[in-house]
């Protein structure tokens, strides 16, 4: 995962680890490379033990790296331009399983036992390498305040992987999931937004957010 800050947007200095155009990049985890070639590996391992165990049961397993813009397009609901964008991954990779769940059980502890890090978002899963969405939180926030004094933080979500963010920020907000449920989460006062998707997102900002302005 990484921050980007234009060059003149903070006035004062701060470490970072690459330029990219006019930004300053802070890396805060493995490179996608990296997790794929790490990922590989653990679900090489994972498929073994699954195959000798007389208790697991058939597992199909696929990254969005493995496939056509076609395939993601189909299995995300998403069009040929969003699925497109979808591939274009920097610092994790989504993986999507479909087993019973000692055998899916057995994919995520191998992933974990590499070195390897994920969330659940629902429908997939996010594999990282050291990085979250908490962390690039914290990392902006540290910045802000050093160049602006105080400031509040908002964070919308919906799903496991947005815990890390969400708990990080002074106002988390949940939007609803698919079947107008709420995702359990322990936080500070969030404040719940109805509007599944893009719907309780906009709901949100229009509501809780802009008002405050």
């Amino acid at each position: 995962m990484r921050e980007f800050s234009a060059r003149p947007y903070f006035r004062l200095p701060f470490a970072y680890d690459r330029v990219a155009g006019n930004y300053l990049v802070i890396e805060l985890g493995m490179s996608y490379k990296d997790i794929r070639h790490i990922l590989k590996k653990a679900l090489a391992e994972a498929c073994t033990e699954i195959e000798n165990s007389e208790r697991a049961g058939n597992i199909f397993i696929t990254s969005f790296g493995d496939m056509s813009v076609e395939d993601v397009s189909r299995l995300t609901d998403l069009n040929l331009k969003q699925a497109e964008l979808a591939k274009q991954r920097e610092y994790s990779e989504t993986v999507h399983i479909e087993g019973d769940k000692r055998s899916t059980n057995i994919v995520l502890n191998h992933i974990q036992q590499n070195g390897l890090e994920y969330s659940f978002g629902g429908r997939f899963y996010e594999v990282t390498g050291g990085n979250d969405k908490g962390k690039a939180i914290k990392v902006l926030n540290e910045l802000f305040r050093l160049n602006f004094g105080n400031i509040h933080t908002f964070g919308l979500g919906d799903s496991e992987n947005d815990y890390s963010m969400l708990e990080t920020v002074d106002s988390p907000i949940l939007v609803q999931r698919p079947g107008n449920k709420w995702h359990k989460m322990r936080l500070r006062n969030p404040s719940y937004v109805r509007g599944v998707g893009p719907e309780g997102f906009s709901r949100a900002v229009t509501d809780i957010i802009l008002p405050m302005e």
